[in-house]
């Protein structure tokens, strides 16, 4: 019973001196010196392990006191802010898509740009531009609504020097694309 009375006299004078003195290294190690005279035991020595555990903790909060508070009131204005939740959904998304990328997905957008690459040089040259480009102008220029034409339309167009032109370009392209079918 005795030393029952002697044990809480102890904790309370270490709880008098972490309050009063304010340095939680000083209270700490006095502490860990108390449990480490103690008689051994397994428990005994199992505290005293946190408690060096928990005074490395104190020792970096102390040195790092000023960057936990700044990051605390950072982490605070996220929350209020609402931007806390927009970044870990963010967060979750890039995990989502990191985890669905796969070496089959690579490879194949891979030949797909590939093929795209090869399509696009056909195109590169003067000739393949001016004709697209044309095109391009000539759709951009067409206006009004679009009258459906008969036969007689037809023939009645085929007189028109332009009409005669891009007739001579399309059976040209689908002469050089039955080739190559």
């Amino acid at each position: 019973m005795a030393s029952d009375t002697a044990g809480k006299s102890i904790e309370l004078e270490n709880l008098r001196k972490l309050t009063e003195s304010g340095d939680v290294m000083e209270a700490l190690l006095s502490t860990v010196k108390v449990v480490m005279d103690a008689p051994t035991d397994t428990t005994i020595a199992s505290v005293a392990s946190t408690l060096e555990k928990l005074m490395l903790i104190a020792d970096t909060a102390a040195k790092n006191s000023e960057e936990i508070v700044s990051a605390i009131n950072k982490l605070i204005w996220l929350e209020r802010s609402g931007t806390l939740d927009a970044l870990i959904s963010a967060g979750a998304l890039i995990k989502i898509m990191q985890d669905s990328i796969t070496d089959e997905v690579v490879a194949r957008n891979a030949e797909m740009l590939a093929n795209l690459g090869l399509i696009m040089s056909k195109f590169s040259d003067e000739k393949a531009m001016n004709m697209l480009n044309a095109m391009a102008d000539a759709i951009c220029r067409c206006e009004g609504d679009i009258k459906p034409a008969g036969f007689r339309e037809l023939i009645k167009a085929l007189r028109d020097e332009d009409v005669k032109k891009s007739l001579g370009m399309l059976l040209n392209l689908a002469k050089e694309l039955g080739r190559n079918i």
